[in-house]
C-alpha cells in the first residue's frame, strides 16, 4: 500500500503533462456535474403513509366522520405496521390517513389498504349516483404545490376562466416532464341547475324520481351497433346528448291524459355555476389558482422553467390571458442556495487568512488553497454515484469539511521547506517530504472518512439527511487527499527555488511585518503549552478531573436542550389561517377574510414589506378524530381569529 501510494507523488513530479489533464478531468467534470444536478430545499424521504379519499357532496361533516371516517378508521387498525390513523372530516369530504413504520414496502401497504377498503364498500352508505369511488393514494412529503399561478383572461366570467383552465391549461402543464398534478383552486365550476315546480309536477301527477329516471335515461350516448361494408366496417351510435345542454328542456317525463309532459312544462334549466364553497384572493382581488405539484425526482428548477415558459406558449396563444407567479419555490432555493455559496466563498476567504498567518508567505498559500476550489469542484462528479442532489445537507457537508481539506497540504508544506533548507533541490525536496508524511496524512484522512461513515446507516427523515451530509465530505475529503499527494507536491516542485535562491519579495516582506501581531501572539501560544504540557503530564489526577467534571456538565446538559429535526428557516413568508365558527356562511367567511386583508394591507403602510397576498377560503365545517397515533400527539396553537401554521 505505501508503495503504491508513493507513486502518486513521484509521477505528479517526474511526468507533470500527464498529472495535469487527470485532475483537469476531475475538476471540469465536478463543476459539469453540478450544473446539471437537480436542486432541492431537502432530500425526498419517502413518508410512510397512505391516504384515502371519500367525497359525498352536500354530507355534513359529522356525518361523513360518523358513517364514513370512523368505520374505514376502525377495519384499517388490522394492518400490520400502522402507526397511526386520523381523518380529517368536512362537509362533503372526508380523509383518512394510515401511517406506517418507516423503510416498509409502501407499494404492499397500499395495496392491502385498497383491498381492505374494496371489501367494506358494501357497508358504506354510498349513493352511486352523488359519490365517487372512494381511492387511495399514497401521501409524499413532496406533494405539495411548489409554484402556484394567478390566472386571468379579459372577457371570461369566473365559469368560463375556470372551465378554460381545466380543459386547456391544466391538461397541458401536467404533460410537461417532472410535473405530477396541477389543481385548479376557486373559480366558479360550471352546473345545469333544473328548478322543478312541485306544484305543476303534482299536476300533472309525477313525482322527482319521474324527472330524475328520465334524465337518466335519455341523457346519454347508446350504440346502435355496427355497419358493415365489402371493405369498411362503421360503429354507428346513437347521441342523445344535445350539444346545447339547455336543451334538456324538451326531454319527455311522462304521459298525462295522452299528452308527452316534457321537461320544460315542470320544471326550468338553468346553465349557472354550482355552490361556492372556495375562493382564492391574490392581493385583495379574487381570482383562479392553479397549484402545480411535481414529481418527488423531479427538480425545482427545471420544472419551474418548464412551467413558466408552457405559461408564456398560452398567452402568446390565447389574447387576453395573463397570469401572475403567486409563490415559487424556486425563488426561496435559489437564495438559500446562493447563501451557501456566499458562506463557502467566505470560509475559503478565512481559511486563505488563516493558513496566510502561519505560513506568512504568498507561494505555499496558493499551493495550499488551491486545494481547496479543486477538491470542492471534483466532489460533485461523486453526487449522481450516490443519487444525490444539491440542497441544504448536501451543501453544509461541505462547508463543515472545508477547514478539514487543507490539513494535509499545510502539512505537506512543512516538511517540504524543512527539506528545502537542508539544502535539497526543490523537486526532492518535494519528493521527500511526500514520502515522509504520506503513509501518516493517508491514514488521517481514511481515519476521518471511517469515523463519520456510520452516519449514513441512520434511519428516517434526520438519516437522509445525515447521508447527504456524509457522502460529500467523504467525497471532498478524499479527493482531497489525492491532491495532497500530486497536485501540491507538484506544484511545490516547480514553484519553488533552492533555499539558497529563495529572495524575499516586496509582498512577503509586508506581510511579514503586517502578521509580525499574530506570530507574537502564535509564538506565545506555543510558549504557553511548552509550559503547561510538561505540568499536566505531572498532574494527571487533576487533568482526567477536569475532563471528567466537563463531561458530567456536558451530561446534565444534554438533556435540558430542545430538540427539533432542522432549525427553522426565514423564508420571508408568514402563513396564517383564519377559522369561522362551524355553520357559518361561506360568505360570511369571506368577508371575514377580507377584513384580514385590509388589515395587512394597512400594516405594509408602516414598512413591513408585504409583497404578496395569497388567501385560500373554503367551508368551515370540519371534524376532525384520532383513532391512534404512536407516535406523536399533534398539538394546535391558538390564539384569537389567526392560527400560526408555520
Amino acid at each position: 500500500m505505501v508503495e503504491l501510494l508513493k507513486k502518486l507523488p513521484k509521477i505528479a513530479i517526474e511526468k507533470p503533462m500527464l498529472m495535469i489533464p487527470v485532475i483537469v478531468v476531475m475538476v471540469a467534470g465536478g463543476i459539469i456535474t453540478y450544473s446539471k444536478l437537480p436542486r432541492e430545499l431537502q432530500p425526498y424521504v419517502e413518508n410512510p403513509t397512505v391516504g384515502v379519499v371519500i367525497q359525498y357532496p352536500g354530507v355534513a361533516a359529522e356525518d361523513m366522520e360518523l358513517y364514513f371516517a370512523r368505520p374505514i378508521e376502525q377495519k384499517m387498525s388490522v394492518l400490520d405496521d400502522v402507526t397511526f390513523i386520523r381523518s380529517n372530516s368536512q362537509e362533503g369530504r372526508t380523509e383518512i390517513i394510515i401511517g406506517f413504520e418507516y423503510y416498509g414496502d409502501m407499494t404492499k401497504h397500499k395495496a392491502d389498504v385498497q383491498t381492505l377498503l374494496s371489501n367494506m364498500l358494501n357497508e358504506l352508505p354510498f349513493d352511486r349516483d352523488n359519490t365517487t369511488n372512494p381511492w387511495v393514494v399514497h401521501v409524499a412529503n413532496d406533494n405539495v404545490p411548489f409554484l402556484d399561478l394567478d390566472i386571468s383572461r379579459e372577457g371570461y366570467d369566473d365559469i368560463r376562466l375556470r372551465e378554460f383552465v381545466e380543459n386547456t391549461i391544466r391538461d397541458e402543464i401536467e404533460k410537461l416532464g417532472g410535473v405530477q398534478s396541477a389543481v385548479p383552486y376557486g373559480g366558479q365550476r360550471r352546473q345545469l341547475l333544473i328548478e322543478v315546480d312541485r306544484d305543476k309536477l303534482a299536476a300533472y301527477r309525477l313525482g322527482l324520481m319521474d324527472v330524475k329516471t328520465s334524465i337518466e335515461q335519455q341523457y346519454l350516448s347508446l350504440a346502435a351497433g355496427k355497419l358493415r361494408q365489402e371493405e369498411n366496417e362503421f360503429l354507428v351510435r346513437a347521441p342523445m346528448i344535445p350539444d346545447d345542454p339547455t336543451k334538456l328542456s324538451d326531454i319527455p317525463v311522462g304521459v298525462w291524459q295522452d299528452r308527452i309532459v316534457y321537461l320544460r312544462d315542470v320544471a326550468q334549466v338553468k346553465d349557472t355555476h354550482a355552490e361556492v364553497t372556495s375562493a382564492y384572493h391574490y392581493n385583495a382581488k379574487r381570482g383562479l389558482l392553479l397549484m402545480v405539484v411535481k414529481q418527488p425526482e423531479a427538480s425545482d428548477y427545471t420544472v419551474t422553467d418548464r412551467v413558466l415558459a408552457k405559461m408564456d406558449e398560452f398567452v402568446r396563444e390565447y389574447p387576453g390571458l395573463s397570469y401572475e407567479v403567486g409563490y415559487n419555490r424556486k425563488d426561496f432555493l435559489e437564495t438559500i442556495i446562493a447563501n451557501a455559496w456566499h458562506e463557502l466563498m467566505l470560509a475559503f476567504v478565512i481559511t486563505g487568512l488563516v493558513v496566510l498567518v502561519f505560513i506568512r508567505t504568498v507561494t505555499p498559500t496558493f499551493i495550499v488553497l488551491l486545494t481547496l476550489p479543486a477538491a470542492m469542484a471534483a466532489s460533485f462528479s461523486f453526487f449522481p454515484l450516490m443519487n444525490l442532489t444539491i440542497n441544504t445537507p448536501t451543501l453544509m457537508g461541505i462547508t463543515f469539511v472545508l477547514g478539514r481539506l487543507v490539513d494535509d497540504s499545510v502539512v505537506l508544506i512543512e516538511v517540504i521547506n524543512r527539506h528545502l533548507k537542508a539544502g535539497k533541490a526543490p523537486k526532492q525536496a518535494a519528493l521527500d517530504g511526500s514520502y515522509e508524511i504520506i503513509l501518516p496524512n493517508f491514514l488521517s484522512a481514511a481515519t476521518f472518512m471511517i469515523a463519520i461513515t456510520p452516519n449514513v446507516f441512520l434511519q428516517g427523515s434526520m438519516g437522509t439527511g445525515f447521508k447527504g451530509m456524509t457522502f460529500p465530505m467523504i467525497a471532498a475529503m478524499a479527493f482531497s487527499t489525492f491532491l495532497s499527494f500530486t497536485l501540491n507536491p507538484m506544484m511545490a516542485a516547480y514553484l519553488y527555488k533552492p533555499y539558497k535562491e529563495m529572495v524575499e519579495s516586496p509582498v512577503d516582506k509586508f506581510l511579514a511585518k503586517a502578521l509580525s501581531p499574530f506570530r507574537w501572539l502564535i509564538d506565545h501560544v506555543v510558549m504557553l503549552y511548552r509550559r503547561v504540557l510538561p505540568w499536566s503530564l505531572d498532574h494527571r489526577l487533576i487533568v482526567v478531573g477536569v475532563a471528567v467534571a466537563t463531561m458530567y456538565v456536558a451530561y446534565k446538559i444534554w438533556p435540558t436542550l430542545g430538540w427539533e429535526g432542522m432549525p427553522l428557516q426565514d423564508t420571508a413568508q408568514a402563513v396564517g389561517e383564519v377559522e369561522a365558527w362551524p355553520g357559518t356562511a361561506f360568505q360570511e367567511t369571506e368577508k371575514i377574510a377580507q377584513r384580514v386583508e385590509e388589515i395587512l394591507f394597512n400594516s405594509d403602510r408602516h414598512g413591513a414589506g408585504l409583497r404578496d397576498l395569497l388567501l385560500r377560503l373554503r367551508s368551515p365545517n370540519r371534524q376532525q378524530s384520532v383513532l391512534q397515533d404512536h407516535v406523536q400527539q399533534q398539538r394546535r396553537a391558538r390564539v384569537p381569529v389567526l392560527r400560526q401554521v408555520a
